[in-house]
C-alpha cells in the first residue's frame, strides 16, 4: 500500500504529518498497522494515529457507504465524510486550501484533510487523545456533540467495528 503525507498546517501540532490513504486501505481493514505509521515517533503517537484512521474509517462507510453514496442529508452534505458546505469551508481556511465544494469532497484524501482540520478546531483535545467517540460526535455536529441524536448516531457508526 502507498502512503503519502499531507503537511497540515502548524497549528495541528503534533498531528502536523498526518498520513492519508487510498480507498483500498479503507476497504480492506479497520486501521493502519504500526510499521506503516512513519510519521509516529512513539508507541503514544502510534496508539493515537491508530484512532485517528480507524474513527476516519467507520465515518467512510458510515457516511458514504464506502465511498459509494455521495450525497446525503438530502443533498446538504456530500463526498466521503458526507460533509456540508460550511464545515467543508471550515477546514478548508484551517489548511489554506483552495479546494471546491462538492467537487473536491469526493477525493479522500482532500476530504481526510477537511476532516481532520476541522477536528483541529472543535475538537483538538480528542484528537490529541485519539478519543474516538468524541472525535465521531464532533464529525456530525461539532457545536453540540451530545445533542439530539448524537447517541444513535454513534451507535450507527461504531457497528463498523465489530
Amino acid at each position: 500500500m502507498t502512503l503519502r503525507t499531507i503537511l497540515i498546517s502548524s497549528s495541528l501540532g503534533s498531528l502536523a504529518g498526518i498520513l492519508i490513504w487510498s480507498a483500498a486501505c479503507l476497504s480492506d481493514r479497520k486501521h493502519l498497522t504500526c510499521e506503516e505509521v512513519r510519521s509516529a515517533e512513539t508507541s503514544a503517537d502510534i496508539d493515537k494515529c491508530q484512532a485517528f484512521y480507524t474513527v476516519l474509517t467507520l465515518l467512510w462507510r458510515a457516511e458514504s457507504s464506502n465511498g459509494k453514496q455521495m450525497i446525503g442529508d438530502g443533498g446538504l452534505a456530500r463526498g466521503h465524510f458526507q460533509q456540508h458546505e460550511g464545515h467543508w469551508h471550515d477546514g478548508c481556511e484551517r489548511l489554506g486550501a483552495d479546494w471546491a465544494y462538492p467537487k473536491d469532497t469526493h477525493n479522500l484524501a482532500k476530504a481526510a484533510a477537511v476532516t481532520a482540520a476541522n477536528w483541529a478546531r472543535y475538537a483538538p483535545d480528542a484528537l490529541k487523545s485519539g478519543n474516538v467517540e468524541m472525535l465521531v460526535r464532533q464529525h456530525r455536529k461539532p457545536n453540540d456533540p451530545y445533542g439530539s441524536g448524537q447517541d444513535e448516531y454513534l451507535d450507527r457508526v461504531m457497528k463498523g467495528i465489530k
